[in-house]
């Protein structure tokens, strides 16, 4: 999902945990959760492309683009298992749970709208078959963006 929309919905989210929670910091730990969880990309990004970032392109290479692997440490499944745990340990302090919700909202949007592999968001999944993008993409997704960069290089 893009960004814009990730900062949208995540807008909306926080509005409602603040309405919950009636806590200013828990919905600003929503709102920061549900949009900053992206910066993982930059990893990805600088892996495959260097460490000049030049944002347009950042964009861009993440809706079209191949890269070799996939990273996204933070697009993972299992951390909310682990948030859950720290959300108990710590007496469900409201700040925290913010974040839960907000990343908990960036991982099913991401899952509902982006065209990968089922297992993608699996952090254990990834590593299994070592960050391959081939794996992550899923067939139709990886079909898609090896055409699209066999149009983007140029003929001999």
């Amino acid at each position: 999902m893009k960004l814009p929309y990730h900062a949208v919905v995540s807008l909306a989210v926080s509005a409602l945990v603040w309405l919950w929670l009636r806590s200013a910091t828990a919905a600003l730990a929503c709102f920061a959760a549900g949009v900053f969880v992206d910066l993982d990309h930059i990893i990805d990004y600088c892996l495959q492309y260097g460490f000049r970032i030049r944002p347009r392109h950042l964009f861009r290479a993440f809706e079209a683009e191949m890269f070799d692997n996939i990273f996204v440490f933070l697009h993972a499944w299992e951390w909310i298992l682990v948030g859950l745990v720290i959300l108990w340990l710590i007496d469900w302090k409201p700040a925290a749970l913010g974040l839960i919700i907000g990343f908990t909202t960036h991982l099913v949007l991401d899952h509902l709208v982006n065209h990968h592999n089922p297992w993608a968001y699996f952090l254990t999944y990834r590593l299994a078959h070592r960050f391959s993008s081939r794996h992550y993409y899923g067939a139709r997704e990886y079909r898609k963006r090896r055409k699209h960069m066999k149009k983007m290089t140029p003929s001999p």
